[in-house]
C-alpha cells in the first residue's frame, strides 16, 4: 500500500502511532525528515483540478459553470431565463462528451464569443492555487511526466488548464469517458497505471478528496498520495510547502517531454 502525505490535516506534534490509526490514510504521513525510511522513486504525478489547482471564488466547481455561461448567452438572445438552463442541459446530453462547445454551436451561439466569455469569467472568478501549481511546474522542470485525473470531460478540463496557462505541461488528461470509470472506482486508477506504462508504486496523486484522490488510488496500486488540507489551513502554509514535502523523497527523472 502506498503512502499518504496528509499530516497537515493533524496537529504537527501528533504521535506517529495515532496517525497509523486513521482509517482514511492507509500509511502514516511522512515528515520532512524521513529518518531513514525508504524514499519514493517517483516517475509520474497525477493532479486533480477542482479544489487542487483552482477553486471557484463563488463556491462552484471550476469546470461546472459552463452551463450558466451558455444559459446567460441564450438569455441575451431572447430565451427566457427559466428556459435557458434547461435548454443547455438538454442539449449537452445530445452531443458527444457533453461538450459545451458543441452544445453552444447547436444552440446557435458563436463559439468564438463563447470562448471569450469563458476566459473573462475564469479570469474573474477562478482562484489559482499557487502551491499545487508550483509543485506541478517543479515536477515538469525535473522531467517528471504530469497527468490530469478528473471526473469532468476533456474539453472542460482543457479550457480550465488553458486559463491557468499550463495546458502544454500536461502529458495526458484522464476522464471517465477515457477510462470507463469515475475516480471513486479503482478501475479508473488501474487504467491510468496501465496507460502511462509507469509502475503504480512510482506514481503520485495530488488532490483534495479523501476517497477519490487518496484512498482509492492507493488501493488501486499508486505509491503515494498528497491529500490537501482544508482551504483555510492550506492558505496559511507557505507557497512551497508541497514542493518541500514531496521533493524530500527521491525523485527519479522521467523522459523529457
Amino acid at each position: 500500500m502506498g503512502r499518504c502525505f496528509a499530516q497537515y490535516r493533524l496537529p504537527l506534534l501528533v504521535p506517529a502511532v495515532l496517525i497509523l490509526l486513521l482509517p482514511w490514510c492507509p500509511q502514516p504521513s511522512l515528515s520532512a525528515d524521513t529518518g531513514g525510511e525508504k524514499k519514493m522513486d517517483m516517475r509520474g504525478a497525477c493532479f486533480d483540478i477542482d479544489g487542487t489547482l483552482t477553486t471557484h471564488l463563488m463556491g462552484y466547481h471550476p469546470v461546472g459553470y459552463f452551463e450558466f455561461i451558455l444559459a446567460g448567452m441564450l438569455c441575451v438572445k431572447g430565451v427566457l431565463p427559466f428556459d435557458a438552463l434547461e435548454k443547455v442541459c438538454a442539449m449537452e446530453t445530445m452531443v458527444p462528451d457533453a461538450d459545451p462547445l458543441l452544445a453552444a454551436e447547436r444552440l446557435g451561439i458563436d463559439c468564438a464569443a463563447y470562448r471569450e466569455e469563458l476566459m473573462r469569467y475564469q479570469k474573474k472568478f477562478l482562484h489559482r492555487h499557487n502551491d499545487a501549481l508550483a509543485l506541478l511546474g517543479h515536477l515538469c522542470d525535473a522531467g517528471v511526466p504530469v497527468y490530469i485525473t478528473t471526473n469532468n470531460t476533456r474539453t472542460r478540463a482543457e479550457m480550465v488548464l488553458d486559463s491557468l496557462g499550463i495546458r502544454g505541461k500536461i502529458r495526458k488528461i484522464y476522464t471517465p469517458q477515457l477510462t470507463g470509470a469515475r475516480k471513486k472506482s479503482p478501475d479508473f486508477w488501474r487504467f491510468v497505471i496501465t496507460d502511462t506504462g509507469i509502475p503504480g508504486s512510482a506514481l503520485l496523486v495530488v488532490g483534495d478528496e479523501e476517497v477519490s484522490d487518496s484512498i482509492v488510488p492507493l488501493q488501486a496500486g499508486f505509491g503515494s498520495s498528497c491529500l490537501l488540507p482544508p482551504e483555510a489551513a492550506r492558505n496559511k502554509l507557505p507557497m512551497d510547502w508541497m514542493i518541500k514535502k514531496i521533493m524530500n523523497h527521491k525523485l527519479e527523472k522521467g523522459e523529457k517531454r
